[in-house]
């Protein structure tokens, strides 16, 4: 067991094979469980089943993951960034999506900063500065539950900063915590993970046979487009990201989805909703338009409404769903691309 994992980096099972070496009997790992991610305490003291002395050694020896909430904006359609700060000082963001019927989706980071180096997204202009433990992650979805009691049955997206398949190792772990039914009981349904199109972590998701949520975003459907706007998730074609995700819906029975953020003079025209098209039309596929969320240092604007509805009409009349993302949060730059370290002090 490595000792340097805090418990929120620990599944279920490693939680009980914890405690077989610490000499105790390995339910009491089911114990620690349910008080860490079932009633989700933040401290070891009130997981009051767990001995005293075993609280105090399990603090010593392992602790828990700590995030710091350090700034929060609210956008008017409810939508709240959270900053929360690392032990180490890092920085990530998060955001709290109200939904229908009183649910939330979660929008959480897998990475500090972000190597993909796509133009239209402040997140990559950080670079990447590390990875996200899976403790980091879950840690996450606690502290948003916690500042947002109604939200026990949020949905879970990793599309907030980071590219999670960049980071597969921690982002498997997390989601092994995160859907364990002695864990945090969320199932494979309700979690998405969005990606620029790593064909090896979909393959390796594809692998955990869970039937994930997956996206991914290919901006454009020719080749050209994407290597001005998507550098490095260019450099492997779009054939094989497209055969990828193609063989992992089928896998899993889900449709996956493909993302467009739609850029004035960039991808908006005639030309590129017909190479969507013939993309979209080789699997289980539906599309999802974002215009282009504003950022500081990129000159891009997104289309007009008519430019994005004429595009939407043309994928559509091939017989293809295609939805029309009105981002939420952009107010407060809490939108898709737009996540970035910047926020205020909670409200």
């Amino acid at each position: 067991m490595d000792m340097t994992a805090t418990l929120h980096d620990l599944t279920v099972a490693q939680l009980g094979e914890l405690m077989v070496q610490m000499g105790e009997p390995r339910w009491r790992g089911r114990q620690l469980a349910h008080g860490l991610y079932h009633e989700g305490t933040g401290d070891l003291d009130a997981i009051t089943p767990l001995p005293a002395a075993l609280r105090r050694r399990l603090q010593q020896t392992h602790g828990l993951t700590r995030l710091v909430e350090v700034g929060r904006r609210r956008a008017p359609d409810g939508s709240v960034k959270h900053l929360f700060e690392l032990a180490d000082g890092r920085r990530i963001e998060s955001v709290a999506i109200p939904m229908e019927r009183k649910r939330w989706t979660f929008c959480l980071s897998s990475q500090v900063g972000c190597r993909m180096a796509c133009a239209f997204c402040a997140t990559a202009r950080m670079g990447r500065v590390r990875q996200l433990t899976a403790g980091e992650m879950v840690a996450q979805v606690l502290a948003l539950r916690r500042l947002h009691p109604s939200s026990q049955q949020a949905n879970l997206v990793f599309m907030g900063m980071g590219e999670p398949l960049d980071n597969i190792d921690e982002l498997e772990q997390a989601l092994r915590i995160l859907s364990d039914p002695d864990g945090m009981k969320i199932g494979a349904r309700h979690i998405t993970i969005s990606t620029s199109g790593l064909v090896d972590g979909i393959e390796r998701l594809g692998r955990m046979e869970r039937p994930w949520g997956l996206a991914v975003s290919i901006t454009s459907a020719r080749q050209d487009d994407r290597r001005r706007l998507m550098p490095v998730a260019a450099q492997t074609p779009l054939e094989e990201i497209v055969a990828a995700a193609a063989a992992y819906g089928r896998k899993t029975r889900r449709t996956v989805t493909l993302e467009c953020v739609l850029i004035a003079g960039e991808n908006d025209d005639d030309d590129a909703a017909k190479a969507l098209i013939r993309v979209a039309s080789s699997g289980p596929f539906k599309i999802n338009l974002i215009p282009l969320n504003p950022i500081d240092g990129y000159p891009g604007r997104p289309p007009d409404r008519d430019r994005v509805a004429r595009f939407a009409d043309r994928v559509r009349k091939a017989r293809l769903v295609c939805t029309v993302r009105d981002s939420a949060g952009r107010e407060v730059s809490a939108a898709c691309g737009q996540l970035a370290q910047r926020s205020r002090r909670p409200e």
